[in-house]
Formats: C-alpha cells, structure tokens, sequence
C-alpha cells in the first residue's frame, strides 16, 4: 500500500478504528473506512467535498468485533453490515441462525488488495458456520468518481439446495444528520409492505402502504418520505417488487444525497429502516437492497413464498451495486443504473429541455436527437458529485436522448425524453 496520495489519485492505506485494524480506499471525493475484523463493516464513507460522513454512527453504542452467535443490538455502531442468510433470528434446515445472520458477525478475510493510480480495489470473503454459503464481497474505488462499486458473489457450498436472504443494512446519515426533514425517495408508484410498525402505528405485518402518503391507524396523514424527527415511531418496511432498481435519502439543508442503485432482476426489493426515536430513543435511517421482502427466512420460504433467494449445490450468485454521493439536490426523480442522480424536473416540455441531473463521475454531457445520434445538440462538462443544469430549445415533435459519457470516453448512461 502507499503511504500519500497525490491529487487526483486513489489511495489503499490502513488505519486503526477503535483500536481495531481498517483499511482506508479514498480518491479526490470519498473517504471509505472499512473493518475486516467487524464482519467487513464499512465504517465510513465521508463525502470530502464538504467533509460529512455518511455512514450512521450510533449515540450509544461504540464499535467492536462481534462474538459469533451474538444479538446484533449490542454490537449496532451503524455503518454498512452484510446481512446473509437472513436477519431475523430463525431455525431452518436443521441449522440455527443467529441474529441478523452469519456475515456481519464473522471477520471478513482479506483476499486481494489492489493499488493503482486510477483505482483501488479490497476483495474479502466469508465462509459461513451454520449455513453452507462462501459470500466474496470486491469494493472498487475509481479515481475522479463520487461512487463506490460493490460486486458480490454468494455460493452454495452444500450438499442440498439451500433458501436465503442477502441484505446490505445501510445505516446512512445523508450530508452527516439524520434528523426531522431528512428525506427519502423510492421509484415512483412503488407500494411498500409492513413487516413491524411499533405499536401497528402503520398496520400489522403484511399490510400494503400507499408511498410517499398513507393514513395511520388513527386515520392521520402521515408523509412516509420525511423524517419527523425524534417522534417516538419506528418501522421497517419493504418494497414490492421493484421495476427500478434504486433508493436515496437527502439532506435538505446542505442538499447531499446518498443512493445506491442496483438491478432489480437480481435484488427486486428494498429495505428501509426508519427509526423516529421509538426504539432506543434516537433517529436512524437505514436503506437495504436487498434479495428478499422480509428479514425471517423461515417465514420467507413458509409464509412469503417466492420472496427469498435459493442456490442449489454448487451453484453461485452474483450481482453488484453503486453507492453515489452527491450534493446541489432539492430533490430526486431517480437515479440511473450507473448511479447518477436525476431531478424530478428534467423532461421534455412544449419544446424546450430543462432540469439537472448529478452526475458521480467526471466526462461529458451530449443531447442528440434520437433520428440524428450523430448531431450533437448541446454539450456540458460533468463535474463529479456537483449538479449540471441543462437548457435547450428542442422540438415537442421529435424525441432526444441524453447521453453520458465517461472521461475516458466509455457511454455510461442513456437518458430517454419524448
């Protein structure tokens, strides 16, 4: 590993957090600290633009190493936890499943370290105690990007098919707070499902919820897409089956977000923890992607049937995601598969195109007409994690594509507007 980084350079170095061996990937934009020895914890993730950690960190609880079997409360210090094969404590298959499963509880070991100028990478894996699956886990850090790649592969190293569920528990603090008027977006239309609401606040387990509004047992409006501060609720609620692939969370007064996106053929569902004050008396946002609607497998496989994931012997899983930071965001319409970030207002309207969009990596920006690819109409430099207004006078009678292109010259993402 190096010691010093230039500008514009990535960086692999190690540190001590807690007293407990880390090992720091960082470029111009991001600052991610990560804890092999703590189930491959990822510790921080601090936004270097304006220096705030959008990991979660928790008031009362202080980073350790979990002891293999143990209640995942005591050992909540936030950050990203790997949650395989299911989150609620259960027995399946003649095995018992701790707490939030196996993952987060065993070291994650260190199998690769890549060190370049334009790249950083850490590959580290499991071997699972009660369950059969090897989980390999490779966080990728490029130069002059405001994202993180994570690329999973899960296989079954039993004799016997097996059911599970995988889950990233994010415990996320967009722009450094999580606090009443912190905001959260989900694809639109997207329905939610109750799996506890404190007191059935929202409903029992199972019962749909109308997203962003929906009315309390009280028949009071409630606002699911913002936060109300320490109000003494707390829920976890879980997607349908997604037809985008995304979720977000944004700081309104420093206008930072956060957003992880995914392909939904492979994780169709997302988590979201949303912690109000009502358990332990404190706020916290925490946002899964994940491959099941539900966090007990055992009731996945018996009662939710269809939503749960299953590897046959020898068989493997893999899938990846990105986790974007950025900032300049009133608001987020959604956010591509490549992580970038679009404002609800970008679209084609009586003849002009107008909006922005936040783009996490440094290239260009090119509007064509759909019937003329090669005839550029407008062209904007995109600056990592920084908003990029557009304005252009079109036509209401053609359609136009919006095109992103990396600085190296690779298409990124393809924005559609008719």
């Amino acid at each position: 590993m190096k010691v010093g980084r230039r500008k514009g350079e990535c960086l692999l170095a190690g540190k001590t957090v807690a007293g407990i061996p880390a090992l720091v990937l960082e470029n111009d934009y991001i600052f991610l600290t990560l804890v092999p020895d703590a189930g491959g914890k990822i510790q921080e993730l601090i936004f270097k633009p304006t220096g705030n950690d959008f990991a979660w960190h928790s008031p009362i609880t202080p980073l350790k190493i979990p002891k293999y079997g143990s209640e995942f409360v005591p050992y909540d210090s936030g950050g990203f936890d790997e949650m395989l094969p299911t989150v609620s404590e259960c027995d399946w298959r003649d095995a018992h499943l701790p707490d939030h499963g196996e993952a987060w509880q065993l070291p994650a070991r260190v199998v690769e370290e890549i060190s370049e100028p334009d790249r950083v990478a850490v590959k580290t894996d499991w071997v699972l105690r009660a369950s059969p699956f090897f989980m390999e886990r490779t966080i990728t850090l490029n130069g002059g990007e405001s994202r993180v790649r994570f690329d999973y592969r899960i296989k079954n190293q039993g004799n016997k098919p097996w059911e599970f569920i995988w889950a990233l528990h994010a415990s996320v603090a967009p722009g450094g707070k999580v606090r009443k008027g912190t905001r959260l977006f989900l694809p639109r239309a997207t329905r939610l499902n109750v799996w506890w609401s404190k007191d059935e606040r929202l409903g029992r387990q199972g019962t749909w919820l109308n997203w962003p509004k929906e009315l309390d047992k009280r028949e009071k409006k409630v606002d699911l897409s913002t936060l109300e501060g320490e109000a003494g609720f707390a829920e976890k609620l879980f997607t349908e089956e997604l037809k985008e692939g995304w979720v977000a969370a944004l700081e309104p007064e420093t206008r930072e977000a956060i957003g992880f996106s995914f392909s939904p053929e492979a994780l169709p569902y997302a988590g979201i923890w949303l912690n109000q004050g009502g358990w332990r008396g404190y706020c916290q946002l925490g946002l899964e992607a994940t491959s099941a609607m539900g966090d007990n497998l055992e009731l996945a496989v018996k009662k939710y049937q269809k939503r749960y994931s299953r590897l046959n012997p020898g068989q493997s899983f893999s899938f990846s995601l990105w986790v974007s930071l950025g900032q300049g965001m009133d608001s987020i319409g959604r956010i591509t598969p490549a992580g970038t970030f679009i404002e609800p207002g970008l679209k084609l309207k009586a003849g002009s195109i107008k909006g922005a969009l936040v783009a996490p990596f440094r290239g260009t920006l090119e509007i064509v007409e759909r019937s003329q690819p090669d005839d550029i109409l407008l062209r904007e430099f995109l600056i990592p994690s920084k908003r990029c207004e557009i304005s252009l006078l079109g036509s209401s009678r053609k359609d136009y594509d919006i095109i992103l292109k990396h600085w190296q010259g690779d298409l990124v993402d393809s924005i559609s507007l008719k």
